[in-house]
């Protein structure tokens, strides 16, 4: 689990007041057991990509949102390799603080792209009726090049 730090962003009243999530984002290869693979040195060099991927231990998880609400997310990537392009199904999020800390404003993003290790706290607000709603993450080309400058894609997505 993450370590939270909070400070003055935390004091607002409408921060205070919103639905909060820690989100950390990780991929996983995994064997027919289930057991994780090592994916041994050269494929940790490339950049290894897992097929499984989860948001806090969970596969595809859903988020309860108010009309008029709002749901903050204090997002993770926690993979190795993987960047995420992160949209949150019909809703426009808004960027409030990132590993820098906070924003001077909130920045409106309709999608997020996130590094590996990088961290965003992420306002929702409820414009549609109350639901639940996905964190979806779109396929992303991280455009890798091979080894010994050779070109190439490693298809992650």
């Amino acid at each position: 689990m993450p370590l939270v730090v909070r400070g003055e962003l935390d004091n607002i009243p409408e921060i205070a007041a919103a639905r909060e999530h820690i989100l950390v984002l990780q991929d996983f290869e995994l064997d027919a057991s289930g057991r994780p693979i090592d994916p041994g040195m050269s494929a940790s060099m490339l950049g290894r990509e897992g097929s499984l991927i989860t948001v806090s231990g969970q596969r595809n998880p859903l988020y309860e949102i108010e009309q008029g609400g709002l749901l903050r997310l204090r997002l993770l990537n926690a993979s190795a390799s993987r960047f995420y392009r992160l949209r949150f199904e019909e809703h426009p999020m808004y960027v409030i603080a990132t590993d820098g800390g906070p924003l001077a404003a909130p920045q409106s993003v309709d999608e997020l792209l996130m590094a590996p290790g990088e961290r965003r706290d992420v306002l929702i607000q409820g414009t549609r009726e109350r639901g639940t709603y996905r964190l979806t993450s779109l396929p992303h080309d991280r455009g890798t090049t091979g080894m010994m400058g050779g070109g190439g894609n490693n298809g992650a997505g």
